[in-house]
C-alpha cells in the first residue's frame, strides 16, 4: 500500500524523530529536498561534524535564485526510484508543498514550542545563531497548509503514540478510498 508523508516544521521541532519512527517501524524510505544541497555542501566545504545551518540556508536559497525548482527536481528523481512508503523530512517552501500535494503526499506539521526547539538544537550541537531561526526558510513554514499536526512538546513516548495514530489514520483513509 502506497503511503506518502511530507513533514513540515521549524528547526528542532522533531521532523527527523518522526521520520526515524516511520523508517524503523513502518518501512518508510527517507527523502529530503536538502539531500542534494547537503551533498553539494560536503563536496565544496568537506565533511563537518557540526551542521552549519546558516551556510546551508544561504547556499540553498542562492541556488533557488537560478532555478526555483532545483531541489524539487533532485528529489523528484529520487522519488521515481523510491518504494511505496516515502517520508520527506524537510518541506519548507510553498512550491515544495505544491509538488508534494501533486504527488499525493499527506502533509504533517511537527510542532514544538520555541524554547523546546532551542534546547534540542543546542543539545545536538547545531552551529546556529538566533537569527538563523528567523531565516525566510524557517518563517515560510508558518504558511504551509497541513493535513495533520503532531505536537512534539512532550516526551518520546508521546511522540511514538502520535506517529502510530498518524499511520493508523492514514491507513484507514486509504482503505476507505478503495472501491468494494
Amino acid at each position: 500500500m502506497e503511503m506518502r508523508i511530507a513533514l513540515t516544521g521549524k528547526a528542532g521541532a522533531g521532523k527527523d524523530s518522526v521520520a526515524d519512527l516511520l523508517v524503523e517501524n513502518c518501512g518508510f524510505e527517507r527523502l529530503a529536498f536538502a539531500d542534494a544541497l547537503k551533498e553539494f555542501d560536503r563536496q565544496i566545504f568537506g565533511e563537518s561534524k557540526v551542521k552549519n545551518r546558516r551556510r546551508l540556508q544561504e547556499l540553498g536559497q542562492l541556488c533557488r535564485k537560478f532555478d526555483e525548482e532545483v531541489w524539487i527536481k533532485h528529489l523528484d528523481k529520487k522519488l521515481e526510484q523510491a518504494g511505496e512508503r516515502v517520508v520527506i523530512t524537510d518541506l519548507r517552501q510553498m512550491n515544495e508543498y505544491e509538488f508534494c500535494k501533486r504527488k499525493g503526499f499527506v502533509i504533517v506539521k511537527v510542532h514544538a514550542d520555541d524554547d523546546v526547539r532551542l534546547e534540542r538544537l543546542k543539545a545536538r550541537g547545531d552551529n546556529f545563531q538566533p537569527e538563523d531561526l528567523r531565516h525566510e526558510t524557517e518563517l515560510a513554514v508558518d504558511d504551509i497548509p497541513y493535513d495533520q499536526l503532531i505536537d512534539n512538546n512532550g516526551d518520546y513516548e508521546a511522540l511514538v503514540v502520535q506517529v502510530l495514530m498518524l499511520i493508523n489514520s492514514y491507513a484507514n483513509k486509504l482503505n476507505s478510498w478503495r472501491l468494494p
